[in-house]
């Protein structure tokens, strides 16, 4: 019986009368009678979509979907969603899951399988730098990641991506200066050895330089002080003038920045203020 209607409405291409009868009984283009994976019980408890933003990155994630949801899944449930978010003018790309394909990133005219580097039609990560692809993966293969991850758009002329928060600045996501980190550090420290990629390349140096300088030590021990009414007051002795010159040369540096700082605000509150018939300038 599956078998005969699989052949009534087309299998995967079909688009007949009888296709969308049974579509909610197609699973990659097979009809079956039995339980299938895109089968959903809705719980009224739980949202449709949950949507989470950070500068011009978005995760839209599927509650109603027990683990993470893939293309398919997604299509059957909300069967506009990837594709309208694929064709608004303020979306780069999106990438999402495909049974057989992993994670792939698709764009108004083209797609990556993130994978195998892949790519048919026009690579919808072009601007968005070089390690765009491996970022990416390493995204998807976290547990929490979105359903469907989503990139805005890089404005051609600018260089500048539009943030899905009302922000003058954004960070969270990739493309625009955002990818041009900085990292500054006290110039009688060694440089890093290779270049830095990556928050975990980031972590490693610090922990390095920290080695090198005789501040990484072993965890704070596990007794607790004595309970008692004054207990825990007691100011900390400052570090300022400890035997290791390291501690030393850290604080004046927080100290100096703190200051710089402090001194960058107080010059923008004292310059004068305009009005207009348009408003405060």
């Amino acid at each position: 019986m599956n078998t005969l209607l699989t052949e009534v409405t087309g299998g995967r291409d079909g688009t007949g009368a009888g296709r969308l009868m049974l579509r909610r009984r197609t699973d990659d283009g097979q009809v079956t009678f039995g339980p299938s994976r895109l089968e959903v019980t809705l719980n009224p408890q739980q949202p449709d979509l949950v949507v989470v933003a950070s500068g011009n990155l978005a995760m839209v994630y599927l509650p109603q979907v027990a683990g993470r949801a893939d293309l398919e899944q997604m299509e059957f449930l909300h069967p506009a969603l990837v594709r309208g978010l694929i064709d608004h003018p303020g979306i780069g790309f999106v990438v999402v899951h495909c049974p057989g394909h992993g994670p792939v990133a698709f764009g108004a005219r083209g797609r990556m399988f993130l994978e195998t580097g892949v790519v048919e039609g026009t690579n919808p990560l072009l601007g968005y730098g070089s390690r765009a692809a491996a970022d990416l993966l390493r995204h998807q293969r976290m547990h929490n990641v979105g359903d469907i991850v989503v990139m805005s758009r890089i404005d051609p002329g600018t260089r500048e991506v539009a943030a899905f928060e009302e922000l003058v600045g954004c960070h969270g996501g990739i493309g625009g200066d955002q990818t041009r980190a900085v990292l500054l550090y006290p110039a009688s420290w060694p440089a890093a050895a290779n270049s830095i990629e990556g928050p975990d390349a980031v972590h490693h140096q610090l922990v390095r330089w920290l080695e090198r300088l005789g501040l990484r030590r072993d965890p704070l021990p596990t007794t607790r002080p004595p309970a008692g009414p004054d207990a825990g007051l007691e100011t900390p002795p400052a570090r300022r003038g400890s035997e290791n010159p390291a501690i030393t040369e850290i604080t004046e540096a927080a100290e100096n920045a703190e200051n710089a700082i402090e001194r960058s605000v107080e010059s923008i509150e004292d310059r004068p203020v305009h009005t207009s018939s348009k408003g405060v300038t």
